[in-house]
């Protein structure tokens, strides 16, 4: 079988967001989520976690990775994660002795990466279908860009130096890249449905153009005709926009770029741009210019094409040739697509904020890890060996946190049946089963016998009243599960070792818990605590 090293950076420095790669989301921390990734893609034979931060590389290993200790030289802010990668792949190497076939970089800034967006990216290495593969989201919308040094004519913006082009904006070989506000910080890759760029063009090379205009002259992409320092237009007048009439051949000495421009045409479809004389360019301080599209023109979403956004998430290459190239990108390059509604990356506490919003929802959308994966492992549930008790609130946990109430003030509440099941199996495992509330309830108390467990209810201080129980049981708080959804039950989720969260908690909830199950509560959220404790036959 082909040896599949997927790699995951995870320095311990991040500015954006302290301490990031252990942030939790979903209950599971950013690095931990990564690796669980990679050992369920079926491709994937060995996952190793490169970081400089112990508490990382503990994390690792807990989630079932090996470790690389990065060395300092590679673990500061510029630092790249090809140069990660290579020292993960030699000193993996080393050793095991074994030689990898496919290096994977994965990154732990994608929250919600699949095993099977990973599978994607390896399959085409693997099959020597590409030498290197990519996530890459369909992206159709209209880019736009605000810098100095913007020039605007009756045919609208365009840059006047080099300098003034910003350097996120690349072209090479067909291939451009932007930042985009609001969006992953990678790249857009033409797949081929976008006339070629020229290299070489007035603007320097990072500035797309369309080549074959009339006469062979190269035009920018967004349709403006080239200025022609000194050429005089119809009018005698110096300093306008020239284009070459059609029967004209290009003169290299008159334009150095022209030459180079004549091998790449137009296709028979796309009409030539209609030039006239224009008024001289007038500098601006400010301004935006559309970066992949003709501000005048507005095709339809269906008429435009489609661009990929490169996510940052995963990416394969032949190790051969990364060895050699030093570089992510070489040779024939696979874009693999992805759900672009599973595109986030984390670089900044907004990020991070919008992800744990999101995990509820995607999260749920993915089916939960092999058996062997689940006790004691990143998902942040516990083995059945880990803990001595389970503690349940009850409103919002065991409910679905709404009150009937009739006519004469009577409280109604609806429990799941499965819940029940759960709390018998897990009083025949041997574990000590608690309900503790706030709310002064007959309900709870009659909830408590029907499932033959006891209850502390009417408390404002649940975690004084945690402790005690646990004092009296001869139970330490760091074996106890604690399951909880609203900011009362904060106390107790910090106070044991196994804090649970149900899938629609507070959101600060949330961020306490170890763990977050994928059932809300009231919907069988206590019976899926039960089956990832004691197995999924439960």
């Amino acid at each position: 079988m082909p040896s599949v090293l997927a790699v995951v950076p995870a320095r311990g420095g991040s500015k954006g967001v302290p301490g990031k790669n252990l942030a939790p989301v979903g209950g599971i921390p950013l690095v931990a989520r990564a690796v669980r990734a990679c050992r369920a893609a079926a491709l994937v034979t060995d996952v190793v976690v490169s970081t400089d931060d112990p508490a990382v590389a503990a994390m690792a290993r807990a989630a079932g990775a090996e470790v690389v200790e990065r060395p300092a030289a590679l673990a500061g802010d510029t630092a790249t994660s090809e140069a990660a990668v290579l020292h993960a792949l030699d000193a993996y190497e080393s050793a095991t002795g074994r030689a990898v076939d496919t290096v994977l970089l994965v990154q732990c800034t994608s929250p919600f990466l699949t095993a099977d967006d990973i599978d994607g990216v390896a399959a085409p290495v693997l099959r020597r279908e590409a030498d290197c593969a990519l996530t890459v989201a369909p992206f159709h919308g209209f880019l736009w860009r605000e810098g100095r040094g913007t020039a605007r004519t009756a045919d609208g913006p365009c840059p006047t130096e080099a300098e003034d082009v910003p350097d996120e904006l690349y072209v090479s070989d067909g291939v451009g890249g932007l930042r985009v506000p609001g969006v992953p910080r990678r790249a857009l890759v033409a797949v081929g449905e976008h006339p070629p760029y020229a290299a070489g063009s007035p603007e320097g090379p990072d500035e797309p153009y369309v080549p074959d205009g009339p006469g062979g002259s190269r035009v920018p992409r967004d349709g403006r005709p080239p200025f022609a320092p000194g050429t005089p237009d119809e009018s005698g007048q110096p300093d306008q926009p020239r284009v070459p009439d059609a029967r004209e051949a290009p003169d290299a000495a008159d334009d150095s770029t022209a030459t180079a421009a004549t091998a790449l045409r137009r296709p028979a479809t796309m009409p030539p741009p209609v030039v006239t004389g224009r008024p001289a360019a007038e500098p601006l301080p400010t301004g935006a210019r559309g970066v992949n599209h003709d501000a005048s023109h507005r095709p339809r979403r269906q008429d435009r094409p489609q661009d990929l956004l490169e996510t940052g998430a995963a990416y394969a290459m032949r190790a051969d040739g990364f060895r050699t190239a030093r570089h992510r990108f070489f040779g024939r390059v696979e874009p693999v697509r992805t759900d672009p509604a599973r595109v986030l990356e984390v670089d900044d506490p907004a990020d991070l904020a919008r992800a744990r919003a999101l995990a509820p929802l995607l999260d749920a959308a993915v089916p939960p890890p092999p058996a062997d994966t689940q006790a004691g492992t990143p998902d942040g549930f516990p083995g059945r060996d880990d803990i001595d008790a389970v503690v349940l609130d009850f409103d919002g946990t065991q409910t679905d946190d709404r009150v009937l109430v009739d006519a004469d003030g009577r409280e109604f509440v609806a429990v799941h049946r499965g819940d029940g099941l759960g709390v018998a199996a897990l009083r025949r495992a041997g574990l000590a089963v608690l309900i503790l509330s706030t709310e002064v309830n007959g309900v709870v108390a009659a909830r408590a016998r029907k499932l033959r467990v006891p209850v502390v209810h009417g408390t404002d201080h649940k975690d004084a009243a945690l402790k005690e129980w646990c004092a009296e049981q001869g139970i330490a708080p760091e074996r106890v599960l604690y399951a909880g959804n609203d900011v009362n039950d904060l106390s107790c989720l910090r106070l044991v070792g196994w804090p649970v969260a149900v899938a629609d908690a507070h959101p600060a909830v949330r961020a306490e818990a170890r763990a977050v199950t994928r059932t809300p509560g009231g919907a069988g959220a206590v019976r899926e605590i039960a089956g990832r404790i004691l197995g999924p036959e439960l």
